[in-house]
């Protein structure tokens, strides 16, 4: 039930290395030189075939799995990169790219949906209220974990104690009474919502008694729905791992949520969990193709800064994220960040590149999208291994250029995980670091390459 990150250890270690001098690497991205604009505008005569007798992957030449090897310098040292993946392609007719906006707030229906979710007596709390709900939520979490270790209900996991747990629990209780104390002093009743979505202070909090709460910020960005759905028979664990038949009552339970908010069909992409308490990721689908909620691992953020050149390289840019969270059998928050709706249609159909041709631009251009640094306590460079366990073709969110609108277009990602090789001469020591590296990159593409003209996509910024 711990609420702390399973990445603390790997963050502190990170804090030791050092980079030195940029490299000569170029990294290839699309230019905005109108050159995509292009290729999106070139029309491709719809297939006649049903799908039975040729699929999008017998077009662009994708086998059900890839297998490969090699070695390439990277910028801090040296990578081995193990291609033993399965290569997914939707079986769809027809790849369309979509003309996009970002933002809940310009959706239709938005009244609507508040109200058929939350029902007719909305209220309307402002930041002091809403946060002394959430503590209060909170407060009813940590006393029935404490009820469960003194039951004896609770695993404990090494190297923590019944009495570290204990004292664990007993300091957020301590902590969030305080803040209790001091929220009540500045919190304003509820009012009845008059159906504005005004909000002064950059967020609109709307609440239904006595469990549910929905939250927007000042660009209908992001919201939150927090529930207080019982399902007490879900106890599955496992940290980024793909969904099993044990999480089915739970995904039935969010996607019932989802359909509130979205006619869009939805299905679950991952979980983080632990046996307590975690997060299922969803997928929305359009024409049949998911767009994937993944970001750009690049590896080690200074040895990217020192050769990118901006330490505010994920910030700005987000893709499309549903998830639903859930507590000891209950879904307590569904979050939907970045909402996209389409706005129009860019091409049916659009021509994309072939699996030879983009497994190609992945062998040319690993080497300069993953960055490690030379670790100062040796001085020896870093020696890690890239696993590649999928190859995925879905929908990212991609800029358009002279527009504030985006592509919604087809790309390739690839999948895995990193191990560090030579972080410790302990091979214990390596592993717990590797188990920890692994737990966090379940969700991270390694190189996001454009299905339509080849070109590498930074999805920390959108292009």
């Amino acid at each position: 039930m711990k609420k702390q990150s399973v990445f603390a250890l790997i963050l502190s270690l990170l804090l030791f290395a050092a980079c030195v001098p940029t490299p000569e690497q170029e990294f290839v991205v699309n230019k905005g030189d109108g050159k995509l604009e292009e290729m999106i505008g070139e029309a491709t005569p719809l297939p006649s075939y049903d799908g039975a007798q040729s699929t999008l992957a017998d077009t662009l030449g994708a086998p059900k799995t890839v297998q490969d090897s090699f070695t390439v310098q990277i910028y801090g040292g040296t990578m081995d990169v193990v291609l033993d993946a399965a290569v997914d392609v939707p079986n769809v007719a027809v790849v369309p790219v979509y003309r996009a906006s970002l933002g809940w707030n310009a959706m239709k229906g938005r009244t609507e949906i508040v109200r058929a979710v939350l029902g007719d007596e909305v209220q309307r709390l402002d930041t002091f209220r809403a946060a002394l709900l959430r503590c209060e939520y909170d407060m009813q979490y940590y006393n029935a974990w404490l009820a469960d270790l003194e039951a004896g209900k609770q695993r404990i996991e090494a190297p923590m104690t019944l009495e570290d747990e204990k004292e664990y629990v007993n300091q957020n209780l301590t902590s969030t009474w305080r803040t209790m104390e001091e929220l009540r002093d500045r919190a304003s009743e509820p009012v009845p919502w008059d159906g504005s979505f005004d909000a002064e202070d950059g967020f609109l909090y709307l609440w239904h008694a006595p469990y549910l709460l929905l939250f927007f910020d000042r660009d209908g960005h992001r919201f939150v729905q927090f529930s207080d759905l019982t399902l007490n028979a879900y106890a599955a664990a496992g940290a980024g791992r793909a969904p099993t038949a044990a999480d089915q009552p739970m995904i039935d339970a969010a996607k019932a949520m989802l359909a509130k908010f979205s006619d869009l069909p939805v299905e679950p992409f991952g979980i983080e969990s632990g046996s307590h308490s975690g997060s299922m990721v969803f997928a929305f689908e359009r024409a049949g193709i998911p767009c994937l909620p993944l970001r750009y691992d690049h590896g080690d953020d200074m040895g990217y800064t020192e050769v990118m050149g901006d330490a505010q390289f994920s910030e700005g840019f987000g893709q499309e994220l549903i998830s639903a969270g859930w507590e000891d059998g209950r879904i307590g928050s569904l979050i939907w960040e970045n909402p996209l709706y389409v706005t129009g249609t860019e091409n049916e159909n659009v021509t994309l590149k072939s699996f030879d041709e983009i497994l190609q631009i992945f062998r040319s251009h690993i080497r300069s999208a993953y960055f490690m640094c030379y670790d100062e306590r040796t001085g020896e460079a870093s020696h890690v291994r890239m696993t590649v366990t999928g190859v995925r073709l879905s929908y990212a969110r991609v800029n358009k250029k002279d527009s504030s609108d985006f592509y919604l277009l087809p790309v390739w990602d690839f999948l895995g995980y990193v191990d560090l090789l030579n972080w410790s001469d302990d091979p214990a020591e390596n592993d717990a670091v590797n188990r920890g590296r692994r737990a966090g990159q379940w969700y991270s593409s390694f190189l996001t390459v454009n299905a339509v003209d080849g070109s590498i996509i930074d999805r920390n910024k959108g292009y």
